[in-house]
């Protein structure tokens, strides 16, 4: 399903429910976690993140779209670790930055001019 954002946003976008639920905490939902950290530290062996740093967590969102439901789902495997909030804040400000980047071909502008 692709379509502008201006289609979304009128079209899609007024028309959507949003629901949030919560996922319990199972065995199932701690071995995704594990993977995240198991990505974390396929990372830092590959050389794409520091090697020498201590890994604090990871923070992921997945998107599902049904056409003919005209749905979204979003869903959420978070693994925070040893990340306090406000680390957590700024590695969604980055995430945030790198969407704007692969689909504006721009990163936005910060208050601060970066």
């Amino acid at each position: 399903m692709t379509r502008d954002g201006k289609t979304f946003e009128s079209e899609l976008g007024a028309k959507a429910i949003v629901e949030h639920h919560t996922i319990a905490n199972d065995e199932r939902m701690d071995q995704l976690r594990e993977v995240l950290a198991d990505i974390a530290k396929d990372l830092q062996a590959v050389k794409k993140a520091p090697p020498e740093m201590q890994y604090m967590g990871s923070f992921s969102v997945h998107v599902y779209a049904s056409e003919i439901l005209r749905m979204f789902a979003f869903v959420g495997v978070n693994n925070p670790t040893n990340c306090p909030y406000e680390l957590a804040d700024a590695a969604l400000k980055k995430l945030r930055q790198d969407v704007n980047e692969h689909y504006k071909g721009r990163r936005q502008k910060l208050r601060s001019g970066f």
